[in-house]
Order: C-alpha cells, then structure tokens, then sequence
C-alpha cells in the first residue's frame, strides 16, 4: 500500500503535460500575433502543418490524394517565392539605373558650352553610366558647329540606317556589336530648329548591358536631356 498513488496526485500528474501544452500553444500564438511576417517567411512550416493536420484527419485511402495536393501547394509557393525574390532583384536594378542617370545628367548640365558638354558627354557620362564609350553623330551640319573631335559626321540617311525599323520611341538596343560580345544603345535626338539629324551611340562590352527587349524609358530620358541642353548651347529653336 506504500506504493498506493493519491487520486488528487494521480489528476494532477495527468494534468500537468496539458497545462504545458496549453501555456506553449498560447507562447507560439503570441509569438505569431507579435510578429505576423513570420510565416510569410517560413512558409514551410505552413505546409507541413496543413499536411499533417490533413493526413490526422483523414483516412488512409484519402492521404495519399491530399499529398498530392499539398506538394502541389509547396511548388506553387516556391513558385511564388521565386516570383517576389525577381521582383526585388529587378526593382534593386531600376533604381540603380535611375541614381545613374540621375549623376549622368547633373554632370551634363553643368557644362559651361556646347564643346565642354561633349567633352562630358565622351569622357564623364561613360563611367558614371558603368559603360565603355559614347559618341555622338550627326548628319552633315554646319562646319562651325560639326568641327570637333568628339563629333562623328555622317552621310544623310545614316541616322535612320542605324535606327532601323524597330524603334518607334527613337531608342534602339543592338546585341554583338563593336567588340565580340558587347551591346549598343542608338538613341535619336531630336535637335529641332532645323538642325540635321543626330544620335548617341552608348556602347558597352557586355552583351546584356543592352539587350533588345530590356526597358528604354531612362535612355529616352537622358535623350531628352541632351536634345535640351544641345538646343541651349547652339541655341536651336525646338520643333513645334
């Protein structure tokens, strides 16, 4: 009888593993309450929950077909995760591209003339682009105005050669040009008040650097910066 357990003792042992399941169920729900990304970031754990969940809740004959639906569920999620990760990554580039361009074009407006904006444009822009080299051509034009090293001049008609038919928004991105495996940006300028026909050449050694297909809307832009500033110097009226 010395061995005889109490019955209050005997409830109490049986109740104390569920009062620590209770007070660690109610951490792990605090926890999460607290910090609401985390199965966001852990989304495994959420899949093997609802796996288990659904295979103590159903028969033998259905786990298997409930299986195949939550390892669908995982593909879809890594999927997804796949997804956001390329998202970042792409949103991380524009903005690199944009504070570029942004650098680029302040260098370019504090020219004080037209022969020191080229100079910047040849000599500055490059680097601050992360590219190798531009130029800048012009179909014939006015000898004073076209007489300058940094200035390549053209036969008419070679602006809309180079151009091509694939760029209605006056950017053109060309793969394998100039040194084996570079890539080229042709962007028109628009000069206006009469002025011949011209364009940026942006050129770069790596292939991808202007792949066809990619976006154009920052080297419109810094076009556009060009056209203005050029127009400025040689004081061209825009096109109305």
């Amino acid at each position: 009888m010395g061995n005889a357990k109490d019955p209050a003792q005997a409830r109490a042992g049986a109740a104390a593993p569920e009062g620590a399941a209770a007070l660690q169920a109610a951490a792990v729900r605090s926890f999460l309450e607290a910090n609401p990304g985390f199965l966001a970031r852990n989304l495994d754990l959420v899949v093997g929950a609802a796996k288990q969940a659904a295979e103590d809740a159903a028969g033998p004959a259905a786990v298997s077909f409930q299986s195949a639906l939550i390892d669908r569920l995982r593909s879809q999620l890594d999927w997804m995760k796949a997804e956001r990760a390329e998202l970042v990554r792409t949103a991380a580039e524009n903005a690199r591209g944009r504070e570029m361009v942004d650098r680029a074009v302040l260098a370019m407006i504090e020219a004080q003339g037209f022969h020191d904006l080229l100079q910047t444009l040849t000599e500055t822009v490059p680097g601050l682009l992360g590219i190798d080299s531009i130029g800048l051509v012009v179909e014939g034009g006015e000898p004073e105005r076209a007489h300058d090293t940094r200035l390549s001049v053209a036969a008419p008609g070679t602006i809309a050669e180079l151009m091509g038919s694939e760029a209605p928004d006056g950017v053109r991105l060309v793969a394998g040009t100039g040194e084996p495996g570079g890539s080229q940006a042709i962007v028109r300028l628009a000069l206006g008040g009469g002025a011949p026909a011209a364009a940026m050449l942006l050129w770069s050694r790596d292939p991808e650097r202007f792949a066809p297909g990619q976006g154009t809307a920052l080297l419109k832009f810094l076009g556009g910066v060009m056209e203005r500033i050029t127009r400025q110097w040689l004081d061209l009226p825009p096109d109305r």
